[in-house]
């Protein structure tokens, strides 16, 4: 759907759902999909999160997970025609920061 040139790129902190979104990719293959094992904020840093705030199927050992967060402009190189994003309510928090100066990066 992106067309021969196009690439769809997609960012999620949860493991599982990177792993899952790369192995859909590659089975349907797709192959102008990249996915970041990231989360998409307004500024860096390396929360602790619950698993269980994935919707994943947790077994014995810790539910907590190390994830990143990065500001979207550590992409600015990426030049989206689109972007949609999806990060759990703090769409306007990243608005306000760094998302307004990616058309000038």
């Amino acid at each position: 759907m992106v067309g021969p040139t196009g690439k769809v790129v997609g960012f999620d902190p949860f493991p599982w759902n990177a792993i899952a979104t790369r192995y859909s990719a590659e089975l349907n293959g797709l192959r102008h999909v990249e996915v970041h094992q990231l989360g998409i904020g307004a500024a860096e840093e390396r929360p602790r999160i619950s698993l269980h705030d994935a919707r994943t199927s947790v077994r014995g050992g810790s539910s907590l997970v190390d994830v990143g967060i990065v500001p979207i402009t550590r992409f600015a190189a990426l030049r989206p025609s689109v972007l949609k994003i999806d990060i759990e309510g703090a769409e306007y928090e990243v608005s306000r920061s760094d998302l307004a100066r990616l058309d000038r990066l």
